[in-house]
């Protein structure tokens, strides 16, 4: 982006000539990252950060973070009768100074611009402004239902497939369900899934609820389950009559969902995905045997209402 290490560099303080920018905190250089606005030395700094061996996971969660926000501006905006009363109330705010639109030819990078005192003028309209604009989006975004669905269609159709295609490799048991459950023994598995996720040991649970429906364990391994930063997968067989069923836990999902529902995907061969949220935890249970999905629903205790994954 042209002038964008001018502008992460300003945020430091005033350049003066001859005075080379001071660098910026990994932090700082994370999010710039996040925003594609980094200079080609300063991605050489980020590779060679020795003080966080995850700075790429970092970045990929604050794109994340982005990416939801986009998601929820993408939204319905404020009424057109309240923008409209806010601008007008905007237009008719009487100026200290007359002169004060011509004043803000300024730069505004700088940080001494943003203490001049012409700002002060306008600084009690822009207050007003802004806090009617946020109460604005809030009210609209309260008008919708809680119940909704946070994916878009072509987000939930990406969901499902990623799934889908992951039990599709798994379900057989073959060479690639051996390199992928890298925890094949149950003991393990919890101990790793906690490490995976990131979460203390008591934040899920996948072990006795599955057990007493007659499912034995056939491993672990991590995943990459769209929308969320870490995921593990974990595949079950029923004893009775060999049904595969895959759970995929998920932590720090870029969405939350509403506690009151699941999310229902059920594809035309009969395959379903149903998805829930416990706390900090994101779980899908998919198979093609919806008796096994409705079995895994209940010994998870998941009474809930259930919603289209998503709606086009």
């Amino acid at each position: 982006m042209a002038g964008s290490d001018e502008q992460h560099h300003d945020s430091q303080g005033d350049m003066h000539p001859g005075q080379p920018p001071s660098p910026l905190p990994t932090a700082a250089l994370i999010r710039a990252a996040a925003d594609d606005e980094v200079t080609p030395d300063e991605q050489a700094r980020l590779r060679g950060e020795p003080s966080d061996a995850r700075i790429e996971e970092r970045v990929a969660f604050e794109r994340g973070l982005r990416q939801a926000v986009r998601r929820q501006m993408a939204g319905p905006e404020a009424p057109a009768d309240l923008r409209e009363r806010i601008a007008a109330a905007l237009a008719a705010a009487p100026l200290d100074d007359p002169d004060t639109i011509t004043s803000l030819d300024g730069d505004t990078r700088r940080r001494s611009f943003w203490t001049s005192p012409v700002l002060a003028t306008l600084g009690r309209w822009g207050a007003i402004a802004a806090v009617l604009a946020i109460a604005a989006t809030l009210i609209v975004n309260a008008s919708r239902s809680t119940s909704s669905s946070p994916y878009t269609p072509e987000e939930a159709r990406q969901l499902v497939s990623f799934i889908g295609s992951q039990h599709d490799h798994c379900k057989d048991l073959g060479e690639y369900w051996e390199r992928k459950m890298e925890y094949p023994s149950i003991d393990q598995a919890h101990a790793a899934a906690s490490e995976i996720l990131h979460l203390a040991p008591d934040a899920f649970h996948f072990e006795e609820p599955l057990q007493r429906q007659g499912y034995t364990f056939e491993g672990l391994g991590r995943c990459a389950v769209p929308g969320g930063e870490y995921s593990v997968h974990l595949l079950y067989k029923r004893v009775a009559d060999g049904a595969m069923v895959s759970l995929f836990l998920q932590s720090n999902a870029a969405t939350r969902l509403p506690p009151s529902c699941c999310l229902v995907n059920k594809s035309t061969k009969g395959a379903q995905c149903t998805i829930w949220q416990e706390g900090p935890v994101r779980y899908y249970v998919f198979s093609e045997d919806t008796s096994a999905v409705h079995e895994i629903l209940e010994a998870f205790k998941v009474h809930r209402n259930e919603r289209k994954l998503a709606t086009p």
